[in-house]
């Protein structure tokens, strides 16, 4: 029963990797096209240079994408409200 979590998680590992590896095959070809859109951009930027910041702070991967994880969480969350308060008042 052992083994058949460690094969789990490894099927896990490789379809989070494909996924991956599709969606930065499609970005490339978006860019080549020239559909790339700025601000989808950066919202994919920010939590990369967060995260490769907090690795050079911490010098773990996994304590860097823990507080990565976090901190793009609360700015989510403050867009969200920032986006909701100005539509409000705007």
């Amino acid at each position: 029963m052992e083994n058949l979590v460690v094969i789990a998680v490894w099927i896990a590992v490789v379809l989070t990797g494909l996924a991956l590896l599709t969606v930065a095959l499609f970005g490339i070809r978006s860019a080549l096209n020239g559909k790339l859109r700025p601000m989808a951009v950066i919202s994919i930027a920010i939590p990369a240079a967060v995260l490769v910041v907090l690795y050079f702070v911490f010098g773990d991967w996994a304590e860097a994408a823990i507080w990565t994880t976090l901190i793009t969480a609360v700015l989510a969350i403050g867009a969200l409200l920032l986006s909701g308060v100005r539509g409000v008042i705007g």
